[in-house]
């Protein structure tokens, strides 16, 4: 941005030869050359307002992008007396370790993505990103091979009654 603010210029009007005036200094930054003008400041301005709303725009992407990538998947029991129903607790990359998201087992379904991955669809969050390499299942780590952790991971998830679904299309 500070390069489009302080050095976007153009010819100056009406100046076809070259000017022997010493060029003009603005600031350290702010070298104007001879014959030239700084662009109008709305040109500039639009510019570096352009430049700020499309590194937010990438930001808001990665960040976005980051927190459907899920830390931890924790099977939470129902309470004795029935009034909270089985949950499954889910920490993303972007919850501490103590913070994520409840959901009602009945609310969620495990489905295959790609050879790495499992998606866990919710209701109310949408998808959430399960990556089976290095994964722990029961406290365990998973089985090198990605076929037989996805198979372990199934197994688990079907003993806690959980739903599964075919593989999601994209």
């Amino acid at each position: 941005m500070e390069i489009s603010w302080n050095a976007w210029t153009r010819p100056a009007a009406g100046s076809e030869e070259p000017t022997k005036q010493p060029p003009v200094k603005g600031n350290f930054f702010q070298r104007i050359p001879e014959g030239h003008v700084l662009a109008p400041a709305w040109q500039r301005g639009l510019s570096c307002a352009a430049f700020l709303c499309g590194g937010m725009a990438v930001a808001y992407g990665l960040l976005s992008a980051r927190s459907s990538i899920v830390r931890t998947v924790s099977y939470l029991k129902p309470t004795p007396t029935g009034t909270v129903p089985t949950q499954v607790f889910i920490q993303s990359a972007s919850h501490p370790r103590t913070h994520g998201y409840a959901f009602d087992l009945e609310e969620c379904v495990l489905r295959p993505s790609n050879n790495n991955q499992l998606v866990l669809q919710t209701e109310s969050q949408g998808m959430w990103v399960l990556d089976i390499r290095r994964a722990k299942i029961l406290g365990k780590p998973a089985p090198e091979d990605n076929t037989l952790a996805r198979v372990k991971i199934l197994k688990a998830w079907k003993d806690i009654d959980g739903l599964t679904a075919a593989p999601v299309k994209r």
